[in-house]
């Protein structure tokens, strides 16, 4: 262990966090910090507590994702998804850290660009966690110019880490089908969707990037609900419980599509959304 590098995870708890900490032990000394160890709310508290650990890496995926809550409590989710990261980023580059910040797909929603987006588009996501993912963009880059920020897509994964996990697109297709409920889902919606375990794979080749704001995820070429009955033919099951949503993002059809090419230049290989499909379940 004395030989390994340290990384720091916050958010370890969570969806990807939780995942990267398992996937990560195998090559690194991993540290996943709870509030009571490192509450990121309070610079002094992320400062005592890296200079313990004196990380050569922070991954930082602690944040407020529901829409509908940074919404709610747009003072709270603006001191998690904005200042929060500002104190990281400052404590990283006092610590000589490499940070890694999760920035998000929903940064381009609605700028108006209909083929898969590129990093370098003008962003002017419409509602508060696009513009805090934002935000919080600009001021890690201001501060820690070598730290890399890398916009994730829609994750899934085959099963849950915990029971306490939220559902994902493919549990809850399987809980549908398991309960025999109908699934509905948009037509006029294309997003990157990816298995959240080619983001853990992936994520190992991001520490090394030069700083700067990197698409990561899979390339997907289908709507959401033609992604879904895709999928079903995939799992070998009958599609008669999928309905098409001919009315969600009708007036302003929604593209969240990323294009990989800054990452893939670098050695990244995601699968395109169908095809890692195909692979997660023959494995």
């Amino acid at each position: 262990m004395k030989n390994r590098k340290k990384i720091v995870i916050t958010g370890a708890s969570g969806f990807l966090g939780i995942r990267l900490l398992d996937k990560f032990r195998e090559e690194y000394e991993v540290y996943g910090p709870n509030r009571m160890q490192m509450d990121i709310t309070d610079l002094d508290c992320i400062k005592r507590y890296l200079n313990d650990v004196r990380p050569q890496y922070i991954i930082h995926c602690a944040a407020v994702s529901d829409i509908g809550q940074c919404e709610k409590y747009p003072e709270k989710s603006h001191e998690i998804n904005v200042t929060a990261t500002v104190a990281i980023a400052n404590a990283a580059k006092e610590q000589g850290s490499k940070l890694v910040f999760c920035s998000s797909d929903q940064i381009y929603l609605k700028n108006g660009i209909k083929t898969p987006h590129i990093e370098t588009e003008e962003v002017s996501p419409p509602h508060l966690y696009g513009m805090q993912k934002a935000e919080a963009e600009k001021q890690i880059i201001r501060i820690l110019p070598d730290a890399v920020c890398l916009r994730l897509s829609w994750m899934y994964d085959i099963q849950k880490a915990s029971n306490a996990e939220h559902e994902n697109l493919y549990t809850n297709i399987i809980k549908a089908l398991k309960e025999k409920k109908t699934m509905s889902y948009p037509v006029y919606d294309n997003r990157s969707i990816t298995n959240v375990w080619e983001v853990v794979e992936q994520m190992k080749l991001a520490l090394q990037f030069p700083g700067g704001i990197y698409n990561f995820g899979s390339p997907n070429f289908y709507s959401t609900y033609e992604l879904v009955a895709k999928m079903l033919l995939c799992m070998k099951k009958e599609k008669t419980l999928l309905v098409k949503d001919e009315t969600t993002f009708k007036d302003e059809p929604r593209n969240l599509c990323m294009d990989m090419s800054k990452a893939k230049a670098l050695g990244v290989r995601f699968h395109e959304t169908l095809e890692g499909f195909h692979l997660v379940l023959e494995s």
